[in-house]
């Protein structure tokens, strides 16, 4: 970092390393992440199904698509796909005939959980070895890295003083 005037400065190589990093750490996920019976993405969206549901939130082909941010027909296949293997049920609701609501059933809710054990064990051994002050504090950075990316503008304008110097 390179300050001036009390404003941070980061150079393009720091910004360089927090992609080749954040690019590493996704392709390691995704290698450890081993479902069985579904796709990764079939997966995730089971999990945003039933995270909406917990949230009391409808859950619909328009609220996956913005929620996973993939197209509605994207999701459309998806739940197809999901409804053939009968982990998930459409249900038309009487104040909306033209939005089913999308539901797990208790097949797929007895899935996802098998395989989230199966996921959550290689979480649970990295934490495990980390140890509870780093894990509490490297979840503590996220959580606030986080926030900061849903507050700061992505239109790619520079909204504050700051600008990203070479050195």
């Amino acid at each position: 970092f390179k300050i001036l005037l009390g404003v941070c400065f980061m150079d393009y190589a720091f910004i360089d390393k927090f992609y080749t990093i954040s690019e590493r750490m996704r392709r390691i996920m995704a290698q450890r992440v081993h479902i069985h019976s579904i796709t990764k993405q079939e997966f995730f969206m089971m999990q945003m199904i039933r995270w909406l549901e917990q949230e009391g939130k409808k859950v619909n082909t328009a609220r996956l698509s913005e929620a996973l941010s993939v197209s509605k027909s994207a999701v459309s296949q998806m739940v197809n796909s999901l409804e053939d293997k009968c982990f998930v049920k459409r249900q038309l609701e009487a104040e909306d005939r033209r939005q089913p609501s999308i539901h797990l059933t208790e097949r797929g809710c007895s899935m996802l959980t098998q395989e989230e054990a199966s996921v959550y064990n290689g979480f649970f051994c990295i934490f495990d070895q980390l140890g509870e002050e780093k894990s509490n504090l490297f979840l503590s950075l996220l959580e606030d890295f986080a926030m900061l990316c849903e507050a700061c503008p992505s239109d790619g304008e520079n909204h504050s003083e700051r600008h990203i110097v070479n050195s």
